[in-house]
């Protein structure tokens, strides 16, 4: 008897870890959280050092995949390992000491449904002090069309925070994944890469992500 395939997620949401006590278990909640439940959490440990594996295999959810470095190789290189690795169509990032607020994929999922020419999806997001408080939020991106994302591109901006982004998979893979050259700004390459293939960006006028400011980052 053939068995049954196991239908892929339509979204993985890429976490690269290094050292991420004591915030990440708040990341990682914020994913599990999600209205939108068909995803995996692949999280990505770059030979941490401090209790972040340990945290990790605490969870019995299934969606959660860990894959862990045995040596250090940067947060680009566990990006791109990550696109390798990734089962969804969508990749939705996030850093280890930010929160999705809970609707977040569904939204850019159904973005991203609506409008096949769209390659990515960000969104504004709130601010928050290392104590929890919620202090600010940023939304300066008006970007909402294929216009509007290359003129940002052209003034050496990133329109779309990369804690934010959504991006279809195959699209990133197509344009070389993120390039280690560009380290510290791969975001804004990639971004880049994208808009040199016709792939339209949207950024969505409501915070869906919570970017916490600490002296840590």
């Amino acid at each position: 008897m053939t068995p049954h395939a196991v239908q892929a997620p339509r979204v993985t949401v890429l976490l690269p870890v290094y050292n991420g006590m004591p915030y990440l278990p708040e990341a990682i909640e914020s994913v599990l959280a999600q209205t939108l439940t068909d995803f995996e959490l692949l999280i990505i440990d770059d030979a941490s050092t401090d209790e972040s594996v340990a945290c990790v295999r605490r969870y019995q959810d299934p969606r959660i995949r860990l894959v862990c470095h045995e040596r250090n190789l940067g947060q680009v290189r566990s990006l791109n390992r990550g696109l390798e690795l990734a089962c969804g169509s969508f990749i939705a990032r996030l850093d280890q000491d930010d929160l999705c607020l809970p609707d977040r994929l569904r939204q850019q999922v159904a973005l991203l449904d609506r409008h096949p020419d769209v390659g990515l999806v960000g969104s504004w997001l709130h601010h928050m002090g290392p104590e929890g408080r919620r202090t600010a939020v940023v939304g300066m991106n008006q970007v909402g069309d294929y216009g509007s994302f290359l003129g940002a591109l052209l003034t050496y901006a990133s329109p779309i925070d990369h804690p934010t982004v959504m991006f279809r998979r195959q699209a990133a893979l197509t344009a070389g994944g993120y390039d280690e050259s560009f380290a510290f700004c791969e975001d804004y390459a990639l971004w880049c890469a994208l808009a040199r293939q016709r792939w339209s960006a949207v950024v969505i006028q409501q915070p869906l992500v919570v970017r916490r400011v600490h002296d840590q980052q």
